[in-house]
């Protein structure tokens, strides 16, 4: 994976937060609940430049033609926490990024215009015949309202449209993505000569 490709995981995790912060933003009041307790994932500028190297220097299989890239939960939490850092008005804070059971749980503190709740996330990503990335946000919890299946459905097309915008920006790449699973604590990608 080359550097063109550096901002879809971010992209990812960021945008799904964003699109349901931004859809409930006008629609929802409440106070805040905690979120459920789980594992603090730390976070370090270490670990965020791990997630770059492992981008940099993939495992390579000349064989086979792939090349292969592997990401901690804490290179990936470092990673989206450092870049929304950056950002003044952050739509998530404290974000935690957990790579389980071939999902990705988002959990942090999500910003709206009205209020800010703790949220989570949970999505899939597999990748389709053309190589692209597709995200189905499975559940979403804000405060404690349950997101509607309409509202997920509707935020899956809208990070798989950003993702494949993205994808075409930075096309050029001799490499596709042929896999992406999740397991164990990490998010494996596997790219193949196209």
């Amino acid at each position: 994976m080359k550097k063109n490709y550096l901002p879809i995981l971010t992209l990812i995790v960021i945008l799904m937060s964003a699109s349901i912060a931004c859809s409930l933003s006008s629609s929802l009041s409440s106070e805040a609940t905690p979120t459920p307790t789980t594992r603090p994932i730390p976070i370090s500028t270490q670990a965020a430049q791990g997630f770059e190297q492992s981008l940099s220097m993939p495992t390579i299989d000349a064989q086979a033609g792939t090349e292969t890239i592997q990401f901690t939960e804490e290179q990936i939490t470092s990673y989206v926490a450092l870049q929304l850092q950056k950002d003044p008005n952050p739509i998530i804070r404290d974000p935690q990024v957990f790579l389980e059971n071939n999902q990705v749980v988002l959990q942090g503190q999500i910003v709206t215009d009205l209020m800010t709740s703790s949220g989570t996330l949970t999505a899939t990503v597999a990748v389709d015949q053309n190589g692209t990335p597709k995200v189905n946000i499975v559940s979403a919890q804000f405060g404690s309202f349950p997101i509607p299946t309409a509202l997920l459905d509707a935020v899956s097309q809208m990070v798989d449209q950003a993702i494949n915008d993205n994808i075409n920006q930075t096309s050029g790449s001799n490499l596709k993505i042929e896999a992406i699973s999740i397991a164990d604590h990490l998010m494996t990608i596997v790219l193949k000569n196209k």
